[in-house]
Formats: C-alpha cells, structure tokens, sequence
C-alpha cells in the first residue's frame, strides 16, 4: 500500500456553543492521507488482499483496508478531494464501503487513536439506545405520555404539557418553547449552568401543540437521556455501555453528564473517528453485528425514515437522525447524524459506505455535508 503525506500547521478554535464540546485548543504541525493505492500485484492494505465486495473483518477485530476502485470510487479524485481540504479546519475523515475503509485523512498530530467531540451526534446515538431499551421492555413505547416519567407535567398550567409523547421529543416536536436556533443564537443560555436541567426543560412555556412543529431542542434530548435512566435504573452512558458500544467494540467513549447524574442526551459524547464508524456501520447494517441484533432492525427503519419536516439545510428529520432524500441535487438517499462545528456521520444504504467528519468549523457546520452531497457521492461511479 502507497501512503501520501502532507504537512502544514493551523491552530484549532474552541468554542462552546449548542451542542458543542471543543477540542483542546492545540497546534497540530502535519496531516496525513491514508488512500490504499493498486499496483500491479493487487495488493490492497495492510490486512491484506482480499476480493472485491463486502468485508466484515470490523465485527471481529480492525478494519479492512482496501482500495477505492475496488469499490466503485475513484482513487485519484479522492485523493484530490481531501487535498483540496487541506487548508481548512476538518480534523478527520473516514470512508466505509463494503465494510472496508476506502479512505482515511487526519489533520496535524490527530490519528486513529484521537478522542473528537461528536457534538450533536449524541442525539442519533440516544436514539439507538431508546430503540434497544424499548426491544428489551424497558420502556413501553413511543407513544408513552412522557408525564408518565414526569408526573409534575400532570399539575401543568398549560394543558399541552400533558399531551407530549415521548415520539414528539424524539421528533423535536414537543412544543416547549426553546429558541436553541434563534433568540440564543446557537447558544443554550443559561440551561447548563442551572442546576436541574430536566426541571428547566420541563419548566419552559409552551409555544406550540405537540406534534405540529419542528423546533431544534437539545432540550428535549436531556428528557429522553432522563427517561432512560428512570425506565432502566442506569445512566444512559452504562446502559449504552452493556448493550451498544460492548458489542460493537466501541472502547473510546467519553460521556459527560448534567447536574443529577443523567447522560447528555443531545450533546458531548467524544470517541474516535472509527469508532464513530462503527455505528454508523451499525445502521448501514441494519442494527446487525456479525450474528447479532443489537439494535432492532425495525427501529433503524422507523428511526431514519421521514417524521417531522425539519430545517436544517432542507433535510427532514426522524427519530434524532437527519434524513436526506434523493432529487435533483442528491444523487442518493442518505441519511447522517450531525454535529455542531461539521461533525457528521453519514450513511447511504444504496452506495453501502459510512463517512465520518470531525471539524472545527464553529461557524460554518454545514461545510462538510455540503462537501459530502456534492463531492464525494459524485465520485461513487469511476469513469
């Protein structure tokens, strides 16, 4: 396998802002591209050549490495591409396809064994973890008034506290009246600082009747990493611990948590690039892991399919993933999770490939899925 090299310097931002946790402010000296090149012998990687189409060594062990073209990409565009990007605050990228690792780029001292913040990615993560909790009879179901788990909503003023479900905080339809995208300025306020956040979340006037509108909240996110820990006794991060990242060999996870012990729900989970590609992985398979169902696959499909109609960049939204339908502009459905400052995990079941972003782009997070839809699914057909 060739490797090509480049190296340039550029100092990271840090910032806190909705859903975002910064890296450590650091100055990173080079960047490496890792893209498995053909030779005449064919060889393929480091773990060795193996015929084109699916590999499943990631289930076991580490993944495979294989060149592009082998997998309906062209090498020499890749290549291009990520070079294109070398000047700007993308600290890593991954491409999956077939279950190979077509594509590997880190910025400066970053590497495999780098912890990023994936920001609002938690969300796509808690919604995994709510689909197993629900096949393991923790929770009853979607349609459960979440006064159920919050039995002070029954004294509500407002009547329309007491018809919230628990699918309209997984929709961000709940209605609570939370400008996370507009008067805060991308901010969370003073949520963070407060001592109870689920009583602030919970306190918040109502603006609209839940199911009727969809409202960016990373607060209602805190609500359902609350119910978690009610319905199952544990904090979200050790339940997800037993039943998703375990069986996937998930080891880098950081979680933080808020004031009375609850997982954040919506924001600040950090772990590498390639672990992040193993969820993403996950989904693409279906919930499915080598022989094992860890997430059902019923879930998967409900939790990426169209619910609510979204906002952001025109994307609809599901169970807290973005979903993204083919037209005129996308050449294929996709659907990702994302995270503030250009954070994204994204899965295309047509093209089976999962790719992974990690950025410091605090103000400009939709950089890398425009790059995404317009760049890099081009280049799934080689000329």
């Amino acid at each position: 396998m060739k490797k090509t090299k480049f190296y340039f310097a550029i100092m990271s931002l840090v910032c806190y802002m909705a859903g975002c946790v910064s890296q450590p402010s650091e100055t990173v000296p080079d960047r490496e591209i890792e893209i498995a090149e053909s030779n005449d012998e064919s060889e393929a990687a480091d773990h060795g050549s193996v015929p084109a189409g699916q590999d499943d060594s990631y289930v076991t062990g580490e993944w495979h490495v294989d060149t592009p073209e082998n997998h309906g990409m062209d090498g020499e565009k890749l290549a291009d591409f990520i070079d294109s990007i070398a000047d700007e605050p993308i600290n890593s990228m991954i491409i999956v396809k077939d279950g190979s690792i077509i594509a590997k780029y880190y910025k400066g001292s970053y590497d495999a064994d780098s912890i990023f913040a994936l920001n609002s990615c938690t969300k796509s993560i808690t919604s995994a973890v709510v689909g197993i909790a629900i096949d393991e009879g923790f929770i009853e179901g979607i349609d459960v008034p979440v006064s159920d788990y919050f039995p002070e909503l029954e004294a509500a003023a407002d009547e329309r506290k007491k018809a919230i479900t628990f699918e309209h905080i997984l929709t961000m339809t709940s209605g609570f009246d939370w400008p996370e995208w507009t008067d805060w300025n991308y901010r969370f306020g003073d949520w963070t600082i407060s001592d109870n956040w689920v009583d602030y979340v919970l306190n918040r006037e109502m603006a609209n009747t839940p199911g009727e509108v969809f409202n960016y909240s990373t607060g209602d996110t805190q609500l359902v990493s609350a119910i978690i820990t009610k319905a199952t006794g544990e904090s979200e991060r050790a339940f997800a611990e037993r039943y998703l990242f375990e069986p996937l060999g998930i080891t880098s996870v950081r979680w933080p948590e808020d004031p009375q012990g609850n997982s954040t729900g919506g924001f600040g989970i950090e772990m590498s690039s390639e672990d992040a590609a193993r969820f993403g992985q996950l989904y693409l398979n279906k919930g499915k892991w080598g022989e094992e169902q860890i997430v059902p696959e019923e879930w998967v499909t409900e939790a990426t399919a169209e619910h609510s109609e979204g906002s952001f960049y025109s994307s609809k939204y599901g169970y807290l993933w973005w979903i993204e339908p083919a037209s005129e502009d996308v050449l294929y459905d996709f659907y990702y999770a994302m995270g503030f400052g250009g954070q994204y995990i994204f899965v295309v079941p047509e093209l089976n490939m999962v790719t992974v972003f990690t950025s410091s782009l605090w103000n400009d997070t939709g950089r890398p899925y425009l790059y995404f839809k317009e760049d890099i699914l081009g280049m799934a057909v080689v000329d």
